[in-house]
């Protein structure tokens, strides 16, 4: 009886061993920045800049926020609308860029030779 239940734990804890980190990579959530319609444009920019976000790009009825890279060098950027009229957000995207090797991977194949 010990031994059938030593097999059946051991299949439980194969299976999580297995499934289970494919299933927390897939169940994380991607960064949504903590903004809200009707803010002002100085409001937004800010609630960016406490996060630690990267420099900013102001146009004409648009502002670009370039976001840190991830530990993979994955990198974002929120494009913030806003209506110049009332000088409040009306809508923000989120827009995924190419795909960058992290700054310390960089380094350690520099050094290497690749």
């Amino acid at each position: 009886m010990r031994k059938h239940l030593a097999i059946g734990v051991g299949l439980v804890a194969v299976t999580l061993a297995i499934v289970g980190p494919p299933f927390v990579a897939l169940s994380v959530r991607p960064f949504e920045p903590p903004l809200r319609v009707g803010m002002t444009r100085r409001e937004a920019i800010d609630v960016l800049k406490q996060q630690g976000r990267g420099p900013t790009i102001f146009e004409v009825r648009q502002t670009r926020v370039f976001m840190k890279p991830d530990c993979l060098g994955g990198q974002c950027e929120a494009v913030l609308y806003f209506n110049w009229n009332e000088d409040c957000l009306t809508k923000w995207e989120i827009a995924h860029l190419l795909r960058t090797r992290p700054p310390w991977l960089d380094t350690a194949l520099k050094w290497v030779g690749l």
